[in-house]
C-alpha cells in the first residue's frame, strides 16, 4: 500500500533553524514494545488480519493466488501458512529484523506498507515460530519478546520438498474463541481455507461477489467498509442522514461498501479508519453510489407489467428482499437480504396492463382485505370455520386466501356437503358463485372511492378476474365426485340423518378454559364421550358455565356444552356416563350437606368472630374421635365450596333442603368453638394478668367444662382427687 509521505507546501523565509526528528537508540526498545504489544486494542483480530494480509501479498507477488492461504487451528495453537515467494535468509533479516521495513510501499496491489504487522503475533504471545520455505530449504526461526526487546533466532535449516512460502505459528493459547471471532474480518480474502476453527465451514463456503461500489457475501457481515480484502467497522455517526439510513438498511446483510487499497486512510495498527474530512466525504460519496447501483439492480429485477392485479398488488405492496449474490428477489424474512419497499422506489417500473396504479394502493389494500363475497367459511384442520378463524388459517380476505372454492349459486351447506368439503378442500375459503355485476355492487357497497382515482372499472374488473381465475369451482348438482360421496352415505344403512352432520362439543377443562372439539360424524361424538371414562355433565349452550364448572370441579365430572339437538341425541343414546342434571342440581346429597353448613356456620359465634376451616382444625384434637371425624368432613366440604361461589349459590336455592344430621353437627361445632374461645380468653388473662398457675387453671377449666384442654388430658385428670379438692375451693 502506498503511504502518503508527501512534503507540505511550506516556504521557509528568513533565518530559521531546522531540527529533524530522529529516534534515540536508547529508546528503541521502548518503541519496539510499543509496536509489538501496546499497538493493538484487539490483538487476536490484528494477528489474524495482519498475518493473512502478509500471506496474501506474498501470493500476489508470486502469482499464486489460485492457491489458498491456509489457517489451521490446533488444540492450543493457530498457524497461518502461505505459498508465496518465501523469504531468503537475507530478505528475512531485512524484513523481520528492521522495524518499519516493508517492500509494499510502491504499489496499491499490496495490503501492507507500515512494516509493523509482522510483530502482531507478539501482541498475542511472547513467542512466535516462523518457518520460511525458500528454494527447497526450510529455515526455522523463533521470534521472542523479552521485556522491551525482540530477538529473532535461526534455529535450524534443512532440505525440504515443501513449496515456497512462510508459516507463522503461535502456541499455548488458553482461549481460541477470540481467534474464531476474528475470522469474520478476513471473509473477503479471495482464497483462504480454514481448518478446525468453529466458523470454518461458514467462511470456507461463503460466496462472494464484487460490484463497482459495493461487495456482497452470502453471510451477514457486521463491518461495512471493505478496504481491499480487509473489513473495517464503519462509525456511521460521522456520516450524513441518508448514508446512515442506507447503512441501517444493509445492517443485517452481507453487503459492504468497497474501496481500493490506499483509497482511504487507516490507523497504523490497521484497526480503524481515520475519519478526516476528506475520508468522510469519500465514504459518503461511495455509499450514495453503492445505493444507486444496488437500487438499479433491484429495479431491473422487479420491473414488470402484470396482467394479474393480485400479482401486481403483491409486487408493489409487499416488502421484499434482494440478494445480490444470486440476483434474486424473495419475500421479506430478515434473513440477510437487502430490504426493499418497491412502492417507495419508483412509480413507473411496475404496472398493471401498462398502467401505474400506485395512487390506488390504499383502495387495493382495502379491497383485498375484504371477505370474499357470499362467504360461507373456511376449511382448516378438518373443521368448517365460519366466524372465528384459527390464527394459522391463511384465509383472511380475497388476496390472503391462497385457495378459494366457488360453489354454484344455489348450493346449500347440507351435512353431506360439509363432510365432503372437509375431507377434500383443506384450507380453502368457500363462497357461492357471483356474477361480475354482483361483485361490482358488493365492492361499491363497502368501498368509498376517492375522486382522484381514474381507473375504478379497471381495478374492480381486475380483482374479479383474479378471484375467479385463482378459484376452483364445484357444481354440487353435477360434480361426479360429490354425487358419488353423497350416494355412498345414503347407501350405508347404518348411517342415519344425524350421523353425517357436523358436531361440535365445548369441553371445559376448568373454570376459565374450554376446548372446541369438532367431529365429522355423530358416532365419533359418542366414542369421544365414552373415552373420557368419567361422569359427564352435558348441557345445552345456554346453561350457566360458572355453576356447572363448579359442580364438575367439586364432583370430578367433565363439563360439556353442545347444541340442543346433539345433547338430545346423546341422551337418547343411553350413555351411562351422562349425569342426571336434575339430580346434580337439586337432589345431590352434597348440596344438602353444603346448605346445612352454610346455614349452620354462616352467622357469627357467641364472641362475634367468624368461623372457618382453621378453627375446626384447631379444636379437632380436643373432642372425641367420632366427633372429630364429623368436624373434619365439614372442613373438607368448606374447602371445596370456598372457591366455587356458584356452587354455594346453587346449594342455597329453594329446591335444596338442608341435611338435618349436618345441621346438628354444625350446632355441636359452634358450641365447642364458643367454649374453646371463652377458655382461650380466660387462660390468656390468667397468664398475662394475675400470674400463671397451670394446674389450678386446668382444674377450673375441667371442673366447669368451659373447655377441654385436650380430650386425652381431660380423661386423665377429671377424677384426680387433688384437682377435685382444689375445684371445691
Amino acid at each position: 500500500m502506498i503511504i502518503d509521505t508527501s512534503q507540505g507546501d511550506i516556504e521557509v523565509v528568513g533565518d530559521i533553524k531546522e531540527f529533524k526528528t530522529s529516534i534515540d537508540p536508547k529508546n528503541l526498545e521502548f518503541i519496539t514494545t510499543l509496536l509489538s504489544s501496546n499497538l493493538y486494542s484487539d490483538p487476536e483480530q490484528s494477528f489474524i488480519r495482519e498475518i493473512v494480509s502478509n500471506a496474501w501479498d506474498s501470493h500476489v507477488e508470486a502469482g499464486t493466488t489460485d492457491t489458498p492461504v491456509i489457517i489451521r487451528f490446533g488444540k492450543d495453537s493457530v498457524t497461518i501458512r502461505d505459498f508465496g515467494v518465501g523469504l531468503s535468509p537475507e530478505r528475512f533479516q531485512e524484513v523481520y529484523c528492521n522495524i518499519g521495513s516493508s517492500t509494499k510501499r510502491e504499489s496499491n496491489d499490496y495490503l501492507g506498507g507500515f512494516g509493523i504487522g509482522k510483530y502482531s503475533a507478539l501482541a498475542c504471545s511472547n513467542t512466535a515460530y516462523i518457518t520460511s520455505y525458500y528454494e527447497s530449504t526450510a529455515y526455522y526461526y523463533v521470534m521472542v519478546k523479552s521485556g522491551n526487546s525482540i530477538t529473532t533466532n535461526l534455529l535450524m535449516e534443512k532440505p525440504t520438498n515443501e513449496k515456497n512460502g512462510v508459516e507463522v505459528t503461535i502456541k499455548n493459547i488458553r482461549d481460541l474463541e477470540p481467534y474464531n471471532r476474528a475470522l469474520q474480518f478476513i471473509t473477503f480474502f479471495p482464497n483462504v481455507y480454514i481448518y478446525n476453527a468453529k466458523n470454518a465451514d461458514i467462511i470456507n463456503t461463503v460466496k462472494l461477489k464484487r460490484f463497482n461500489n459495493f461487495a456482497a457475501a452470502s453471510m451477514i457481515i457486521p463491518s461495512k467498509l471493505l478496504l481491499g480484502n480487509v473489513l473495517y467497522p464503519c462509525n456511521k455517526y460521522h456520516l450524513n442522514g441518508e448514508c446512515r439510513d442506507f447503512l441501517y438498511d444493509i445492517e443485517m446483510t452481507g453487503i459492504v461498501i468497497k474501496f481500493d487499497v490506499g483509497e482511504i486512510n487507516i490507523t497504523p495498527n490497521r484497526e480503524n479508519i481515520i475519519y478526516s474530512s476528506d475520508t468522510i466525504k469519500k465514504i459518503e460519496n461511495r455509499i450514495i453510489e453503492a445505493k444507486k447501483e444496488l437500487n438499479a439492480l433491484v429495479l431491473n429485477r422487479i420491473s414488470n407489467d402484470y396482467d394479474n392485479i393480485e400479482h401486481y398488488f403483491k409486487a408493489i405492496n409487499d416488502i421484499i428482499e434482494y440478494n445480490p449474490i444470486t440476483d434474486s428477489i424473495t419475500d421479506w424474512s430478515r434473513k440477510g437480504g437487502y430490504k426493499v419497499v418497491p412502492r417507495d422506489m419508483t412509480q413507473s417500473c411496475i404496472t398493471y396492463k401498462g398502467i401505474d396504479l400506485i395512487d390506488s394502493l390504499s383502495v387495493l389494500r382495502l379491497i383485498f382485505n375484504l371477505n370474499i363475497p357470499r362467504y360461507k367459511g373456511v376449511i382448516y384442520d378438518d373443521k368448517m370455520m365460519i366466524k372465528r378463524l384459527h390464527y394459522k388459517v391463511q384465509y383472511n380476505g380475497m388476496l390472503k386466501s391462497n385457495k378459494i372454492l366457488i360453489l354454484n349459486s344455489d348450493a346449500r351447506l347440507i351435512p353431506a356437503l360439509k363432510l365432503y368439503l372437509r375431507e377434500n378442500y383443506d384450507e380453502y375459503g368457500i363462497m357461492n358463485e357471483v356474477s361480475e355485476q354482483e361483485f361490482i355492487d358488493y365492492i361499491d357497497k363497502l368501498v368509498s372511492w376517492p375522486n382522484t382515482i381514474q381507473n375504478k372499472d379497471l381495478i374492480i374488473k381486475g380483482v374479479f378476474e383474479a378471484l375467479v381465475n385463482k378459484a376452483k369451482k364445484l357444481d354440487v348438482t353435477n360434480d361426479a365426485g360429490y354425487l358419488q360421496y353423497k350416494k355412498s352415505l345414503i347407501a350405508d344403512k347404518s348411517v342415519d340423518a344425524k350421523e353425517i352432520r357436523e358436531s361440535i362439543l365445548y369441553v371445559f377443562n376448568n373454570h376459565r378454559y374450554k376446548d372446541k372439539v369438532y367431529f365429522k360424524r355423530f358416532s365419533e361424538v359418542v366414542a369421544y364421550i365414552k373415552s373420557l371414562k368419567k361422569g359427564v355433565l352435558l348441557t345445552n349452550m345456554d346453561a350457566s358455565e360458572s355453576a356447572f364448572s363448579a359442580i364438575a370441579n367439586i364432583k370430578g365430572y367433565v363439563f360439556i356444552k353442545a347444541r340442543k339437538d346433539i345433547v338430545s341425541d346423546l341422551r337418547n343414546a343411553g350413555l351411562k356416563c351422562l349425569v342426571d342434571i336434575d339430580w346434580v342440581t337439586k337432589k345431590d346429597p352434597l348440596l344438602s350437606v353444603t346448605k346445612a353448613i352454610i346455614q349452620g356456620l354462616a352467622n357469627k359465634d357467641s364472641v362475634n368472630r367468624s368461623i372457618d376451616k382453621s378453627d375446626i382444625e384447631e379444636i379437632s384434637e380436643t373432642v372425641p374421635d367420632e366427633l372429630r371425624k364429623e368436624f373434619n368432613k365439614i372442613a373438607e366440604i368448606m374447602s371445596l365450596y370456598n372457591s366455587n361461589y356458584s356452587y354455594v349459590y346453587l346449594a342455597n336455592s329453594e329446591n335444596v333442603k338442608a341435611d338435618s344430621h349436618t345441621t346438628n353437627i354444625c350446632k355441636q361445632l359452634k358450641y365447642h368453638l364458643d367454649k374453646y374461645r371463652e377458655a382461650t380468653d380466660f387462660v390468656k388473662k390468667s397468664a398475662y394478668g394475675i400470674g400463671s398457675c397451670d394446674l389450678l387453671t386446668t382444674a377450673v377449666v375441667i371442673k366447669t367444662r368451659a373447655y377441654r384442654v385436650n380430650y386425652k388430658t381431660y380423661n386423665k385428670y377429671k377424677n384426680n382427687k387433688l384437682i377435685k379438692v382444689l375445684c371445691k375451693k
